[in-house]
């Protein structure tokens, strides 16, 4: 009998803190969980999924390549104007210096 009461009381000593351990445990999930919850939240705020960053940056790249091309034709537009600008100057400038010559009795042509 004094056995059976040694043995039932070590069984239950051993049942309590059994369960002092699991309480200890559920609460230690509890925190990992509630990390884990947190981690989940700022991820997204500090990282990026590769798929995401590689669709950016092709989207980056396509506007920059579109906005190369569109600099290029104004640039061109641009120098076009220019030429033009110049072959008129250059034709005002030539009609001018028969103007002159004839004025001076050069005869007109240009030298």
């Amino acid at each position: 009998m004094t056995m059976l009461g040694v043995v039932s009381y070590f069984l239950k000593d051993l049942n309590s803190s059994i369960k002092q351990k699991e309480t200890q445990q559920d609460k230690s999930l509890d925190g990992i969980k509630s990390e884990f919850s947190k981690l989940k939240e700022e991820l997204p705020a500090k990282y990026v999924m590769k798929e995401d960053f590689n669709r950016v940056l092709h989207e980056l790249k396509e506007d920059q390549a579109r906005n190369l091309k569109e600099l290029k034709d104004d640039q061109t537009r641009a120098i076009a104007g220019v030429e033009h600008k110049v072959d008129t100057l250059t034709r005002d400038v030539r009609d001018m210096l028969q103007l002159v010559s004839k004025l001076t009795g050069a005869g007109g042509k240009s030298e």
